[in-house]
C-alpha cells in the first residue's frame, strides 16, 4: 500500500496548528515562503510524534482501537495481520494528525478563552450563594482567577511583542497602549494630532489605519516645521467623564479619530509634561540676554 501521498496529512495538521494556536499564529501570519514551510514542517513532526504516542497507548491498552484498525483494514481489502507498526497503523497515525492539529491548538488556547475578557466581580457571591461555600474561600477563588488572568495577559503580551519585533511602527503603537502615553502624528497635509492609540496591533491583519482618542490637534508651520496646537480635546473629554448634562449623550469613543497609515509622515511618543518642560526652557532661553 502506497503511503507517500498520506505524508501530506501531517503537514496539513501542522499548518492548522500553527495558524490556530495563539502563540504561533501571530508569527505565522507574518511569514511567507520557505520560513512558513519550515514552521509547518516543524509542527507537523511535533504532531506526528504525539499521534504516534496516542496510537501506541490505544493499541496496547484498548481492544476497541485494535478492532477499529481491523475494520479499516477489511474495508480497504488489506489482509495483513494487525501489528503496532503495520500499514493500517501508519494510516491511522497519519490520519490522526489532521484532527489532532486543530484540536490540540484549540485546547492550548483554552486559558485565553477562560481568563481573558470575563468579569469576575460577582463570582465570589455566586459561589457563596449557590454552593454555600464560605465567603473567604469564594474570595480566594476570585483572586486565583485574577492571578491566572494576569499570567495569561503577560503571555499574550510576550507573544505580541515577539510577532511585531521587526515593525517599528506597531512597536510604537503597542508601547503607547502599554504605558498610556499619547502619540504625536504628523500627516502629509501638515495636520498634527496627539492622541492615545486605542488598541494594540493585531498581527494577523494588515494595518491600514490607526484609531486614536485625541488629546490635541494642530498643524506644523510651513517654514519652521514647529508644531502649533489649535484644539484641545482634554477639557471636553473630562466633562464627558464627569457626565455633564449637556454632554451626557456622548462617550469618549465618539471622539475617536481614524488616521490612514498611508497619510502619516512621522510619529513619536508625546509626553505632555516633558513637552511643557521643554517649552518653558525655550521661553526662558529666549528671555535671557545675549
Amino acid at each position: 500500500m502506497e503511503l507517500t501521498p498520506l505524508l501530506l496529512l501531517p503537514l496539513v495538521g501542522g499548518y492548522a496548528f500553527s495558524s490556530i494556536w495563539n502563540v504561533s499564529r501571530y508569527i505565522t501570519y507574518r511569514e511567507d515562503g520557505h520560513r512558513l514551510y519550515f514552521r509547518a514542517v516543524f509542527y507537523a513532526v511535533f504532531i506526528l510524534i504525539i499521534s504516534s504516542i496516542i496510537h501506541i497507548y490505544l493499541f496496547v491498552n484498548t481492544s476497541f482501537y485494535q478492532d477499529f484498525l481491523r475494520f479499516i483494514g477489511a474495508s480497504l481489502s488489506y489482509s495483513e495481520t494487525q501489528e503496532l507498526w503495520s500499514a493500517i497503523s501508519k494510516i491511522a497515525i497519519l490520519s490522526m494528525t489532521v484532527v489532532l492539529g486543530p484540536v490540540l491548538a484549540h485546547t492550548l488556547n483554552l486559558p485565553r478563552y477562560l481568563f481573558m475578557g470575563y468579569k469576575v466581580q460577582d463570582y465570589a457571591r455566586w459561589l457563596s450563594e449557590r454552593f454555600r461555600i464560605p465567603r473567604i474561600l469564594s474570595v480566594s477563588v476570585k483572586y486565583v482567577y485574577y492571578l491566572f488572568q494576569a499570567m495569561v495577559l503577560k503571555w499574550e503580551t510576550f507573544n505580541l511583542d515577539l510577532a511585531i519585533r521587526n515593525n517599528d511602527f506597531e512597536k510604537l503603537m503597542a508601547r503607547s497602549v502599554y504605558k498610556s502615553i499619547p502619540i504625536l502624528f504628523t500627516l502629509d497635509s501638515g495636520k498634527v494630532y496627539v492622541g492615545w492609540a486605542v488598541r494594540v496591533p493585531n498581527p494577523i491583519q494588515e494595518r491600514k489605519s490607526v484609531r486614536i482618542l485625541p488629546l490635541l490637534s494642530g498643524y506644523r508651520d510651513a517654514d519652521t516645521q514647529e508644531v502649533v496646537f489649535t484644539t484641545s480635546y482634554h477639557a471636553v473629554l473630562s466633562k464627558v467623564d464627569e457626565s455633564i448634562v449637556d454632554l451626557n449623550h456622548l462617550e469618549n469613543g465618539d471622539f475617536e479619530i481614524v488616521l490612514p497609515t498611508s497619510n502619516i509622515c512621522s510619529c513619536h511618543l508625546f509626553d505632555p509634561v516633558a513637552y511643557s518642560y521643554f517649552q518653558n526652557r525655550e521661553q526662558q532661553s529666549t528671555k535671557e540676554p545675549a
